[in-house]
């Protein structure tokens, strides 16, 4: 799978602060005709509409433009916020929210770049390029889900396809900023204890369920046909960096339940395995 490095990018979602899928698009699309980002003061003059919900937070005379860093990317450390301030969640968590932009880490060298009052935020004061810097969308949606995934690679592991290392970094895609050993305390609390649980509700809902009921679609759809009317080839790519499409979404989610259907792993198999990944890395019953 074709996978764009995360942690150096910078971010802009397209209007978080709303629940309006409609209008969102819709800025996307304005977006996309502009070729800029702007500050909400720009948008104002340009007769952009503010549909921020937090209106304290934000104006019509804002002039800044409102940007994230990855969780332990390249900038996490840098742009850390307002300092003796605890915030509940940081610019990153907004901005997965809903669909954003992924821009290059160029923007470091063309921009002064400030810090913002959350952990994780950055502003600039200047209208971007976005076709200069733009590298993708992120997060469109068109995600595979989670259950599936880890009944698949942990299958694999059971019988032996994969060693600890690969099962790990497969499910990055599901916990891409945790390291390993928190991985493994997230598949403990999944099928250690409450093993039963797990095959119930991850195994048989995956087993189970149609194809179409395994994938989140979200905003796929209406972002690819905006790009297609706006004649735009903007690749799209999921919060791990890899490249997002449905159709090969869709065949991956045939393989991985064929091969549950086909696999032999009985509940034993399943919990000595993964008791011996628990011990490598310390963790017990």
């Amino acid at each position: 799978m074709n996978r764009i490095d995360m942690s150096d990018k910078f971010f802009h979602g397209v209007m978080f602060d709303t629940e309006d899928n409609y209008k969102r698009l819709e800025r996307l699309r304005n977006i996309l005709r502009c070729g800029y980002l702007l500050s909400l003061h720009e948008q104002s003059k340009n007769g952009l509409k503010n549909y921020a919900q937090d209106e304290l937070y934000y104006s019509s005379n804002d002039d800044k433009i409102y940007l994230s860093v990855y969780p332990n990317g390249v900038y996490s450390n840098v742009y850390t916020g307002k300092e003796n301030v605890r915030f509940l969640y940081d610019a990153f968590d907004m901005t997965s929210q809903t669909f954003y932009f992924i821009l290059s880490s160029n923007l470091k060298k063309d921009y002064n770049i400030r810090p913002g009052n959350y952990p994780k935020e950055c502003i600039i004061l200047s209208r971007i390029d976005l076709y200069k810097y733009l590298v993708g969308i992120g997060n469109p949606g068109c995600n595979i889900d989670y259950r599936l995934i880890t009944s698949y690679y942990l299958a694999k592991y059971v019988n032996s396809e994969i060693n600890v290392n690969e099962l790990l970094k497969s499910m990055k895609v599901i916990y891409p900023f945790l390291d390993n050993s928190d991985v493994v305390l997230a598949l403990y609390s999944i099928c250690g204890s409450n093993f039963d649980s797990y095959c119930e509700d991850y195994l048989n809902h995956s087993l189970e369920s149609d194809e179409s009921e395994l994938i989140y679609y979200g905003n796929y759809y209406g972002i690819k046909k905006i790009l297609e009317e706006e004649n735009c080839d903007i690749k799209l790519y999921d919060v791990s960096g890899y490249n997002v499409s449905a159709d090969k979404q869709l065949s991956r989610v045939r393989v991985m339940k064929k091969y549950l259907c086909n696999s032999s792993c009985s509940k034993g198999n399943y919990f000595s395995n993964m008791q011996k990944l628990y011990d490598e890395y310390g963790i017990r019953n």
